[in-house]
């Protein structure tokens, strides 16, 4: 019981001394983006994005962990955020703990996107027009991209020109901004 009021205590703690970024929702940004999905989120996706999208907008920092069983719609619920963070002129990662996981969620993330826009496509880099008021770029970071292409990935990074950033363990190493 004590342990566990000291980690909820520390919680607090870093909660209140953290600046957090309030996110304005944009609901016909977040309303295009789902009706061009080839489904309907369920009730308990609807209940996450709801959640994820009140945190946001507190001038707090977040900490929530978004769990279910393979194939539940954690990917398009974290989408949605990621979009949401991009429309608000922040950057977002979204981690995995494979590289062969990283790409399929690379892979799905540019699907799900292309269909609301246009895509222009490079290796490891996707941009797409009409979904903001300028193009959308989501970039792929895994230890198996060569080294000159990472290094150009990490300066898009650093400059702010990748809005969210796919990849393993590779997001938080050295040299990446």
């Amino acid at each position: 019981f004590l342990l566990q009021l000291g980690v909820l205590n520390r919680k607090r703690d870093w909660k209140e001394s953290q600046p957090g970024t309030p996110f304005e929702v944009k609901t016909p940004l977040l309303d295009k983006f789902l009706e061009s999905l080839p489904f309907h989120l369920t009730e308990a996706q609807n209940k996450a994005l709801a959640e994820i999208l009140r945190d946001l907008q507190k001038p707090q920092p977040m900490s929530r962990l978004l769990q279910g069983d393979v194939g539940s719609g954690k990917t398009v619920v974290a989408t949605a955020a990621l979009l949401l963070s991009a429309a608000n002129g922040c950057q977002g990662a979204f981690m995995a703990p494979t590289e062969i996981l990283a790409e399929q969620h690379f892979s799905t993330l540019c699907r799900l996107f292309s269909g609301i826009c246009q895509v222009e496509s490079e290796d490891n880099l996707y941009r797409f027009h009409g979904i903001l008021s300028r193009p959308l770029t989501v970039g792929l970071l895994i230890g198996d991209v060569r080294q000159l292409k990472k290094g150009e990935i990490h300066r898009q990074l650093e400059q702010g020109e990748i809005d969210i950033a796919i990849g393993t363990h590779a997001l938080i190493q050295k040299g990446v901004e």
